[in-house]
C-alpha cells in the first residue's frame, strides 16, 4: 500500500479563492500542552493535559493581493475566516479524498519579503486561530472552538462534562 498525497488545493480567504495565487499554506499544528507530574508513590512522572496549545495557519501568495491587505488590523479575534481545500490522492487505489480545514483568526502579520529584479513577489501571512475544523468527505473528525471552549473529535464534545460543571452550554 503506498501513501496518499495532496496533490492539488486551494486557499480561500473571507469566501473568496486564490487558486493560481496562493503558492504555500501552512497548516495548523494541533498541540496539547502537557505537564510532568510526579508525586509520592509513584514510578516515573505522568504527563498532565493541561489543554490545548495555541493554533496558528500560515499562508504564502504569490502577490500583493490588496483583498488580503485590506483585512490587516481587524479588530474581531473571530474577523477572518480562510479555507483550505485539499485533494488527497492514492498512489495505490483509485479515488480522491476531500479535505477541508476551515479557520477564523485574524492577521498577525504581513510579511512582504523580499524583491528582486524579474523574479516573483511572495506575501506571507500569519494568522492565529480562533476556531478550527477538518473535515474528510464530508465527515468532520475534529472541531476546536478556541473561545467557547469546546473540542469535538470524532462527533464527541471532549469538553462537554467540563463546561456543564462551570454552567457553560453550548
Amino acid at each position: 500500500m503506498l501513501p496518499k498525497s495532496v496533490k492539488s488545493f486551494n486557499a480561500f480567504i473571507d469566501g473568496y479563492g486564490y487558486a493560481g495565487l496562493a503558492t504555500k499554506v501552512k497548516l495548523p499544528k494541533l498541540d496539547r500542552e502537557m505537564k510532568d507530574y510526579l508525586a509520592a508513590g509513584m514510578a516515573g512522572p505522568v504527563k498532565i493535559d493541561l489543554g490545548q496549545k495555541g493554533l496558528e495557519m500560515g499562508f504564502s501568495f504569490a502577490e500583493y493581493n490588496a483583498a488580503i491587505l485590506k483585512v490587516w488590523g481587524i479588530q474581531n479575534a473571530s474577523g477572518v475566516g480562510a479555507r483550505f481545500m485539499g485533494a488527497e490522492v492514492s498512489e495505490s487505489a483509485s479515488g480522491t479524498d476531500a479535505i477541508e480545514i476551515e479557520v477564523r483568526g485574524r492577521w498577525e502579520s504581513l510579511d512582504f519579503g523580499e524583491v528582486e529584479n524579474q523574479k516573483p513577489t511572495e506575501l506571507q501571512v500569519t494568522m492565529p486561530l480562533t476556531y478550527y475544523k477538518y473535515t474528510r468527505n464530508g465527515e468532520t473528525l475534529i472541531e476546536i472552538d478556541m473561545i467557547s471552549g469546546r473540542v469535538v473529535v470524532n462527533g464527541k464534545d471532549l469538553t462537554a462534562d467540563m463546561m456543564k460543571a462551570i454552567g457553560q452550554t453550548a
